[in-house]
């Protein structure tokens, strides 16, 4: 009998590694990422971001609604509607806020998201100088991305294998 080396969770696509075996760090924070994802309660989509520095967390995020409001069980958005009709906010827009409230530096830092950024979070992205965006899940509009590449901020996609 072959004894597994790993644990898979494939709900999040996070898998545990046992003794022995090192996991790649861009691994270990999209998996965080997922991790995040599972806290958001949006009915349409769970989305994750992670913010590192120096090979360091220090800043999670997942889209949900701004703290006290009713949460997104009761959206407005129907489907067809906008995203602009959301009152959530973005998995990334949370964790830049996160370090802008708690006060680690974004400058030089990498952003690890379950979903690739809209446009308006690109536009947060450049704003908080971040160096890199890795993320699982492309999205329908790439104008997020373009814009990421006329700021020179490099933007990688993981494929699952």
């Amino acid at each position: 009998m072959k004894i597994p080396t790993s644990i898979e969770f494939p709900w999040v696509g996070a898998t545990i590694l046992y003794h022995g075996q090192v996991q790649a760090p861009w691994e270990y924070f999209l998996n965080m990422a997922q991790m995040a994802a599972t806290r958001s309660k949006c009915l349409h989509r769970r989305v994750g971001a992670i913010l590192v520095k120096d090979n360091r967390i220090i800043a999670t995020g997942y889209n949900g609604t701004p703290s006290g409001m009713r949460e997104c069980r009761e959206c407005d958005r129907e489907p067809g509607k906008e995203l602009q009709d959301c009152h959530a906010i973005h998995a990334e827009e949370n964790a830049l806020l996160q370090c802008a409230l708690y006060g680690p530096s974004t400058i030089g830092a990498s952003l690890y998201c379950t979903l690739q950024p809209c446009y308006h979070c690109a536009k947060l992205i450049i704003q908080a100088k971040i160096a890199e965006v890795v993320y699982i899940d492309s999205y329908l509009d790439n104008r997020g991305l373009e814009l990421l590449g006329e700021a020179d901020i490099v933007s990688l996609q993981w494929r699952r294998t």
